[in-house]
């Protein structure tokens, strides 16, 4: 069997800057984003925005196509900035919900992408939820949007692996590996 056309990989990029508005970023068009020598399917961050309810904004990222996102808040437990392996799966505490789950470690597998019941941030504790638009009370159209999620990431397929690059902390400078190592030590 003849050996296999190798398929070159897009160019590396960096997300780039909309002069004028602080908090919107534009990611060139490519399918996976590039961090060091590691590319990932999702790139997540968080936009500095605290709204007045106190929900955290950011941007969720899959191709070329953005979401913005929420997280409960300053005083919740939040993925911290690094490379994550995520897992497609099914919510099961509260509200049986199909999600992304954090499974590097058990310690850090609570912390999921999943819509937010009712647009309402006070229902995710570590968790980011997409929506299709957003203000300063979060976001709206939360399950919309996680469609559009499952439909970038090619469906829902229960246990497919993804990856993902949480490039920022809310606050902070813990690095991933330091978190998981944290929250290990409290188990």
């Amino acid at each position: 069997m003849p050996p296999q056309p190798q398929i070159p990989m897009p160019q590396p990029h960096i997300p780039v800057l909309v002069p004028h508005v602080p908090w919107i970023w534009r990611f060139p068009p490519l399918t996976r984003f590039q961090f060091g020598s590691l590319w990932h399917d999702i790139c997540f961050r968080r936009t500095g925005v605290v709204n007045p309810n106190g929900s955290v904004a950011g941007e969720l990222a899959i191709g070329s196509r953005t979401w913005p996102t929420v997280e409960a808040g300053v005083n919740f437990t939040f993925a911290r900035q690094g490379s994550y392996s995520l897992l497609m799966c099914v919510k099961t505490s509260k509200r049986a919900v199909n999600c992304l789950c954090f499974h590097e470690s058990r310690a850090i597998s609570t912390h999921l992408i999943h819509d937010a019941n009712h647009d309402d941030h006070q229902a995710l504790t570590g968790c980011i939820a997409p929506g299709l638009r957003a203000d300063g009370n979060g976001i709206h159209d939360s399950a919309a949007a996680m469609n559009e999620v499952w439909t970038a990431l090619g469906g829902f397929v229960m246990w497919k692996k993804v990856t993902i690059l949480v490039a920022n902390n809310i606050h902070g400078n813990e690095t991933k590996e330091e978190w998981i190592r944290r929250r290990e030590q409290r188990r």
